[in-house]
């Protein structure tokens, strides 16, 4: 459109070639007259292109993405700040928030467990457990001992007491068998009377007579022989083994004690304000998830009209991919998009300009000048910078995107 701007300037200088040299009359002709050239001051005004724009626009995203469940607006369609405008699946997000608002529950709860202090309940519980550990300690005490004891008596062998026993274990064992054999030979060698089976009887406990001889001079060897390594080693283990259950068993009478000296002294200040902290923590957890159960919902940010939806009903959307155009078309505003650095340093902030659309070339509208950009952009060799121009008074027949020639008032 830079030739509107070329025309403009060349008009005045058409009509003062015009003027100064006249025209020819038909028919004829006649000495010219000299007369006076006018006067003709240029039009030194700056001149641009532009186009109209809303006061504001924004194009929206979600923040999360995801399905779209719900689409509550259609183009054209005039909003207020804060209206929800489009919803994604918020399944996910609505599980979190669950989660971290039964969190939030238990830490207020621990919390005033702690500043209640401790029922006569919890107290009787905890001496019962206390009790209940320390008779376990008393327990492994005495396994320790006894796995002691037999260890040292596998390791030193058998006393002289002990192996008399086994050697008149013996003895006794060998009188037994000679008994039952004479009482064998008595019953089987008669020629006559007895009653039946007594011999098989008697045969029986000569066997049985004889395999206590046997026990008993086995246990004899093994006390005369001592115990066998690996014999021993069990034994070792055992102790090792009855050690273990012993410190076991004493840390857990500590647990308990302490425990229960908690509950009677109360809650210390570090237990409380750490478990004030833990709520805190909740608190913030749950207050983050319900702000992502929000963000699934795509919100105006300000009062205006949706002039575009891009989204439809069960697309998956990404996070921060615009699905909406929204614009506050109740004042429009006009963007330069040709103003050379040759112009802009005489355009101010405040400046008076008058605005005529390409599309109602009949109608002028006022403006001033909002604001001069800090930065410019290089197009086609040109150093541009884009001014915006408020009107404040705008025709109702305008549109966004219509091209305007904007003057700037001297």
């Amino acid at each position: 459109m830079r030739y509107r701007r070329t025309l403009r300037l060349l008009v005045p200088t058409l009509a003062v070639l015009l003027a100064a040299t006249g025209c020819a009359e038909l028919g004829g002709s006649r000495e010219p007259t000299a007369e006076p050239s006018p006067v003709v001051v240029a039009d030194t005004r700056v001149v641009a292109d532009g186009r109209i724009v809303p006061r504001r626009w924004a194009a929206l995203a979600s923040s999360t993405g995801g399905r779209v469940v719900a689409i509550s607006v259609e183009e054209g369609q005039p909003v207020s700040a804060g209206e929800e405008l489009l919803r994604v699946d918020d399944g996910p997000q609505r599980v979190a928030l669950a989660e971290a608002e039964a969190a939030l529950a238990a830490a207020r709860a621990q919390l005033a467990q702690l500043l209640a202090g401790a029922t006569t309940s919890e107290l009787d519980g905890a001496e019962a457990a206390l009790a209940a550990a320390r008779a376990a300690v008393q327990a492994a005490e005495g396994a320790v001992t006894t796995a002691r004891a037999n260890l040292n008596r596998l390791q030193t062998g058998a006393t002289a007491e002990e192996r008399e026993i086994a050697q008149r274990s013996v003895e006794l064992a060998k009188n037994a068998l000679w008994a039952a054999q004479g009482q064998r030979d008595a019953v089987c060698g008669a020629t006559a009377g007895g009653a039946p089976g007594s011999c098989d009887a008697a045969k029986g406990a000569v066997q049985q007579a004889e395999e206590q001889v046997r026990i008993a001079e086995v246990q004899l060897r093994q006390v005369e022989q001592g115990a066998s390594p690996q014999e021993i080693a069990a034994a070792q283990g055992q102790v090792q083994q009855a050690l273990g259950q012993l410190e076991a068993a004493r840390a857990d009478a500590a647990r308990a004690e302490a425990v229960l000296n908690q509950l009677v002294s109360g809650a210390t200040p570090e237990a409380i304000a750490a478990a004030e902290a833990q709520v805190a923590q909740a608190e913030a957890a749950a207050d983050r998830a319900a702000l992502m159960v929000a963000r699934c919902g795509l919100e105006a940010p300000f009062a205006g009209r949706v002039v575009a939806v891009d989204a439809r009903l069960g697309e998956e959307i990404g996070p921060g991919v615009p699905v909406l155009r929204l614009a506050d078309t109740s004042a429009w505003r006009v963007e330069t998009d040709d103003l050379t650095e040759l112009d802009v340093v005489r355009v101010v902030v405040g400046q008076r300009v008058t605005v005529v659309a390409d599309a109602l070339p009949e109608v002028v509208l006022e403006g001033t000048v909002a604001s001069i950009a800090e930065t410019s952009e290089v197009r086609a060799g040109e150093v541009l910078y884009k001014v915006t121009i408020d009107l404040p008074d705008p025709d109702p027949r305008l549109r966004w995107g219509m091209t305007v020639a904007v003057t700037f008032e001297e």
